[in-house]
């Protein structure tokens, strides 16, 4: 029977710094200069900020990253900067 890897590790509750600094180590799609900056999930087609995102982990490790919409898991590359109309 195959093990669910998330439902080993929990829900972690971070700082924004560090936060900012897991998004930097781990995304390998984009850039992450700031813990506001919007994204777009494609997923569930809504935007949101870097500090909304849920983070899951072992020991306040983070290895697994899901967008904030409820019932939505959506990762990294589904994580587009939105577009600007001007």
């Amino acid at each position: 029977m195959p093990v669910d890897k998330k439902s080993a590790l929990h829900r972690l509750l971070l700082t924004d710094s560090r936060k900012l600094r897991a998004l930097r180590i781990f995304d390998p799609f984009t850039q992450w200069w700031s813990i506001t900056e919007v994204r777009f999930c494609v997923v569930c087609e809504r935007p949101f900020m870097g500090r909304d995102i849920r983070f899951f982990g072992e020991d306040e490790f983070p290895t697994q990253f899901e967008c904030p919409t409820p019932g939505c898991q959506g990762g990294f590359a589904e994580w587009k900067h939105p577009r600007l109309h001007l």
